[in-house]
């Protein structure tokens, strides 16, 4: 199913979706794809990370289903906002219970993607990190410039099982944005 889609100026952008099907077979789980498009069909000159990159796992690795998606209007990236269930966990790591957490993803023309999740002082356990509305996922994601984007969360809960409200995060390099300068007539 496509759930979300972003084009720039230039009708170049991102369109992300989830499986229908969350089965799969092992050695092949659903994607959970971001693809370039472009308002004329296929974007031709942005490849885009492999069909693979993110993937609904029933099992064994980290699982992705995307809400939300953003087009860098200086770099034509997408920031994608969605929720990530992690890959099983080894020894109290966070979020072992293998719940959902929010996630987002950046993705390049060329393939390259990095993950960001979030994580705030674990209030059960001193000096450990734990996820952030738990449980919730980014329901919208906008971005401005290549530094400057914003993401709001749903609700969700603490480790401890504790209601944890949404959370509007913005996210910089502590820079000023790096936006395109608009002119009016």
């Amino acid at each position: 199913d496509l759930v979300a889609v972003d084009l720039d100026s230039a009708g170049q952008g991102w369109v992300a979706g989830d499986p229908t099907n969350r089965e799969g077979v092992e050695s092949q789980p659903p994607p959970s794809p971001l693809e370039p498009v472009s308002s004329t069909g296929e974007a031709s000159a942005c490849t885009g990370p492999p069909a693979q990159r993110f993937t609904d796992a029933s099992s064994g690795s980290a699982a992705f289903r995307w809400s939300s998606i953003s087009v860098i209007p200086t770099t034509g990236e997408a920031l994608a906002g969605g929720e990530m269930r992690p890959a099983t966990a080894v020894n109290g790591a966070p979020n072992e219970d293998g719940a959902t957490e929010p996630v987002i993803a950046r993705a390049s023309c060329q393939g390259t993607t990095t993950v960001t999740r979030f994580r705030i002082e674990d209030p059960t356990s001193s000096g450990n990190e734990a996820p952030p509305d738990r449980t919730g996922h980014v329901s919208a994601i906008a971005a401005n410039a290549t530094n400057d984007a914003w993401a709001a969360t749903t609700h969700g809960e603490l480790v401890n099982d504790q209601f944890e409200p949404p959370h509007l995060y913005r996210l910089t390099n502590g820079q000023p944005p790096e936006a395109l300068a608009e002119t009016y007539p």
